[in-house]
């Protein structure tokens, strides 16, 4: 994505007039490529972590990533789940509302950032 996104602004306009006024190639990097790379950036980044961190969960319920002195909200859910049919509904409950929120909200933060970014450049 970044490759993609570097390659995509480095056949604009400005990038070209830069290069075509004598413009290092260090000050069109830092001075134009980079401030309008960052700000798409950040919304993958975003979105990213909300996907990395539920494939982590999901795959610490199943077993396969956490050991269990380690902390973490599908490990938590797997440890509760035998209390589930005793009606210990909260040892399974809370960490998976908290996994939802926390997903959620990336997940809301990224699609707002990239509605406020747009296709803007600076």
């Amino acid at each position: 994505m970044t490759r993609g996104q570097t390659l995509q602004i480095k056949e604009q306009a400005y990038v070209e007039l830069a290069r075509a006024a004598g413009a290092s190639s260090t000050r069109i990097m830092f001075r134009h490529m980079l401030p309008n790379a960052v700000p798409t950036l950040s919304v993958i980044v975003t979105l990213n972590m909300a996907d990395a961190m539920l494939t982590e969960d999901a795959l610490s319920f199943l077993g396969f990533v956490v050991t269990p002195p380690t902390p973490n909200w599908g490990f938590d859910m797997r440890a509760g789940q035998p209390f589930l049919p005793s009606g210990y509904w909260w040892s399974i409950t809370f960490p998976g509302i908290f996994i939802l929120i926390l997903s959620l909200g990336l997940s809301l933060m990224g699609e707002g950032l990239n509605e406020m970014v747009g296709d803007r450049e600076i």
